[in-house]
């Protein structure tokens, strides 16, 4: 009984093992740990087994929704974690069917949690309704990255619904969230269970079809796809836009890209999957939106030495 890994980096058997533990499965008989882009890898490919355990676990799990003061919490379950984790170390390596079969689990997920939901927390989350949400990481109190767009918007009396990923987020910024409301639990239940008008998403991912979502999500990530390094092990286009559609393009509706470069190469991983199958239909609109936060360095330098320019596109 063994996974027997085909990556030069060791790492890989590493995580895998980790993902296996978070589910507290182990392996029986013997599979391969390896790219399934390349290959057909057959019943023995060990990411393939995986994928099957982690969508019936998916399926079959709900958790528990509750109200929490002005929140929504919702608990944490042993497939979200378990998927969050495959999902950061592995995603490069799938097939679209793979990532297809994980949406379709998610889509069950979502509505089964959803039908579950008590007549309370249904009614709280009306209020949720056709405003705007925001991710709570990466707002700093220095004004850098999004703080500037949350200052906007308080200015402009939008009413906000803050995504915590977790309960000592939302604490630690009470003083931040004030009257407005939240919602405390992973990313990937925020959209489908909030109705939000539209969401800024940082750092998270709802990894689901597009298509079942009212809400439109703009993804304000400030860094440019940190994952490209993770591809060094392959050197064709077409990884390079796997992994940009995956990333960046898929599970969302409007992406920012923050340099001309950035805008270049993201414009042409869209024209790239428009003209794969009905499969690739989603395609997210790119804005070309400046780096806030070289802006705002910009901005202080200006304001010592004069002359500064903004680094828009």
């Amino acid at each position: 009984m063994a996974v027997v890994s085909q990556f030069r980096n060791t790492k890989r058997i590493l995580e895998y093992n980790k993902c296996l533990e978070i589910l507290g499965v182990s392996v029986e008989g013997e599979y391969l740990l390896e790219s399934q882009l390349d290959r057909d890898n057959g019943d023995k490919c060990a990411l393939n087994f995986y994928i099957d355990l982690l969508c019936e676990r998916l399926i079959e799990e709900v958790p528990k929704v509750k109200r929490f003061d002005n929140a929504i919490e919702i608990e944490e379950c042993v497939s979200i974690k378990a998927l969050n984790e495959f999902w950061r170390d592995f995603l490069i390596y799938l097939r679209h069917d793979s990532i297809v079969k994980i949406e379709k689990a998610v889509g069950i997920h979502l509505k089964n949690t959803y039908d579950s939901l008590s007549l309370e927390v249904l009614t709280f989350l009306k209020n949720f309704n056709n405003k705007i949400g925001m991710t709570l990481l990466g707002i700093t109190n220095e004004q850098k990255h999004i703080r500037m767009v949350l200052e906007e918007l308080k200015k402009r009396n939008y009413a906000i619904v803050y995504d915590c990923p977790a309960k000592d987020y939302y604490i630690g910024s009470l003083e931040m969230i004030g009257s407005d409301y939240a919602f405390i639990g992973d990313g990937i239940y925020f959209a489908y269970l909030t109705k939000v008008k539209v969401w800024l998403m940082l750092m998270t991912m709802p990894i689901m079809d597009m298509d079942i979502l009212t809400t439109k999500i703009l993804d304000l990530q400030h860094v440019f796809n940190v994952s490209i390094p993770a591809i060094d092990w392959k050197r064709k286009e077409w990884h390079v836009f796997h992994n940009l559609y995956y990333t960046r393009i898929r599970y969302a509706h409007f992406v920012l890209a923050h340099t001309q470069r950035e805008f270049k190469l993201l414009e042409r991983t869209c024209q790239y999957y428009q003209t794969q199958s009905d499969s690739y239909q989603h395609i997210a609109k790119i804005v070309k939106a400046g780096n806030p936060s070289l802006d705002y360095g910009l901005l202080k330098f200006e304001a010592m030495v004069g002359g500064a320019k903004q680094a828009f596109c």
